[in-house]
């Protein structure tokens, strides 16, 4: 076969084939781009929106779905896809099961977390004029409003027994009828020891102050004593810092747990700051402390800058003991780490951290006595409020959380 010679015209065929093929790759290119562009501020969208949600769960909010579903659609239409306004499909209270990462839908009443979905049309896309079906995009995201928090970067020598907690949970879930051990006993040695669950969590974010309020008094105290509940004598089991073992099992990582007055006083008002978490082994004081704690909440005279309550009300009635707040106010949110004990409850002794969390002091008698309305206090007896949220995290000097809000899918 005679080959031609005459190739004039060629490259101009090839150029319109290969323009074609460049021109279909170049708008997938920017397409797809714009798509996941689109995409990442969807999810940006829905992060906020299930965020937004999940406040609308915590304390001192009214759980409904109309405020849940409102606030979750505004916070996310907030938000832009490509300069237009997303659709909101879907705002669904649920409850997360952290171990097994996955979200069930229920009623606001028994929720934890809440889902978002979010999308967005792609009518602008190239694609489209080529003739072809262009994709709605979609995003979800899950905030779950009960996360615990199990580190502090900086914690007060005033921790609790753990037992305390647990005892006005337990009774709290039995006079509510939400009680599901074989064991009807909330002071049995294994229901104020066992685990604090989600649903423990979920149902401290709902009981009432009254519910949640505590007196500890110090004075004798152990394994055998009643737990400390409403309104029971315990011991107080003031703490060393720093830390006498971390979680990990390594020995004083901040050097030897401080002895004497001056140290307890200094980090009481959070002049020092220790890092706990979950798992660390503390060390008590032998002694009950009552002058170093009064010292410490009460502000002594002009010059004390270093205080817990700015006053302590010294008229009668009621408000006899209330710890005064800068701001005039009563009650002050205090850190505080959750222990076990180890070795025993009286003198010193070992106890291990299993909680992070806080409480509002709004009492402190500083001497031993009776309050104008009939009451017999110990001196430096507090009374307090367990919170079930009172930040959204735990690092910084302020009170840390039993909860927090966070992104979960």
């Amino acid at each position: 076969m005679r080959r031609l010679r005459n190739r004039k015209g060629v490259f101009i065929v090839l150029f319109g084939l290969l323009f074609m093929v460049l021109m279909a790759a170049s708008a997938m290119a920017i397409d797809m781009s714009r798509i996941w562009t689109m995409r990442n501020e969807l999810q940006t969208a829905a992060d906020a929106g299930a965020l937004a949600g999940a406040v609308q769960l915590t304390p001192p909010h009214v759980r409904t779905g109309t405020k849940l579903t409102d606030s979750a659609t505004w916070m996310a239409k907030l938000n832009k896809a490509l300069y237009d306004t997303i659709k909101v499909e879907a705002v669904n209270p649920g409850i997360w099961n952290d171990a097994a990462q996955t979200f069930t839908s229920s009623s606001i009443n028994n929720a934890t977390a809440v889902e978002v979905v979010v999308s967005h049309g792609t009518n602008k896309l190239i694609m489209g004029a080529l003739g072809i079906a262009a994709p709605r995009v979609k995003a979800r995201a899950v905030a779950w409003a009960n996360a615990p928090v199990d580190n502090s970067n900086c914690m007060n020598p005033w921790t609790m027994p753990y037992v305390i907690l647990m005892d006005l949970v337990n009774r709290s879930r039995i006079a509510a009828g939400d009680w599901p051990f074989a064991d009807t006993d909330p002071d049995s040695y294994d229901n104020l020891r066992r685990d604090f669950t989600d649903d423990d969590r979920a149902f401290l974010a709902n009981m009432s102050d009254a519910a949640r309020t505590f007196t500890l008094k110090m004075g004798s105290g152990g394994l055998t004593d009643p737990p400390p509940g409403a309104a029971m004598p315990g011991n107080f089991q003031a703490v060393k810092l720093p830390r006498k073992q971390s979680a990990a099992g390594t020995p004083n990582p901040e050097g030897p747990p401080q002895n004497g007055a001056t140290g307890y006083e200094d980090a009481i008002e959070g002049v020092i700051c220790y890092p706990i978490g979950v798992g660390d082994v503390l060390e008590t004081k032998p002694g009950d402390m009552t002058g170093p704690t009064v010292n410490s909440v009460e502000k002594q005279g002009s010059g004390d800058n270093n205080y817990i309550c700015a006053s302590i009300v010294a008229t009668a009635g009621a408000s006899f003991g209330d710890c005064m707040n800068d701001q005039g106010g009563v009650g002050v949110d205090i850190k505080t780490a959750f222990h076990l004990c180890l070795t025993g409850c009286n003198g010193q002794s070992d106890v291990t951290v299993q909680m992070i969390g806080s409480f509002t002091l709004i009492k402190m008698y500083p001497k031993k006595g009776t309050t104008p309305l009939g009451v017999d206090v110990d001196k430096a007896q507090i009374v307090g409020i367990f919170k079930p949220l009172a930040s959204t995290g735990p690092v910084g000097a302020g009170p840390t959380t039993i909860q927090k809000i966070i992104l979960v899918r």
